[in-house]
């Protein structure tokens, strides 16, 4: 069997952890104690445990990481639309237009049903003797 031991540096900041034997003896700076999950780096060994940054502490670390090492976080340019996306983006575009002009239509055409129907109630009332 194996398990896991976990590794600080000399800041107490967890480091990484490895795989040893159930008979593994711990070394300096050494826990079986498991990292949680969730916790904002810099992670750090207190007593009995690990506690994590707090979200200032976690972005000045991240920052300071980021100029430390460059080539580990190359500058995130916003991605650009695949063909595909632009294709279907058009499409939509084009939709919508069509829908716009239908709406129109359909306005114009009720419009000229009114039309109609006022006509033809004027015209059989003309044929009927006018005044009822």
């Amino acid at each position: 069997m194996s398990k896991y031991v976990y590794v600080w540096d000399q800041q107490n900041h967890w480091s990484y952890k490895k795989v040893v034997s159930d008979d593994y003896k711990l070394q300096a700076n050494e826990t079986f104690d498991v990292v949680p999950d969730g916790l904002n780096t810099p992670i750090t060994r207190v007593t009995g445990g690990w506690k994590g940054a707090t979200k200032e502490e976690h972005d000045a670390y991240v920052a300071e990481q980021r100029k430390l090492h460059p080539d580990l976080y190359p500058e995130q340019k916003p991605a650009e639309p695949s063909k595909q996306d632009q294709a279907l983006n058009a499409l939509g575009l084009q939709l919508a237009q069509v829908q716009k002009t239908q709406a129109a239509q359909s306005q114009a055409i009720n419009e000229l049903g009114l039309q109609f129907a006022q006509a033809q109630s004027k015209d059989t009332k003309n044929a009927q003797g006018g005044n009822q």
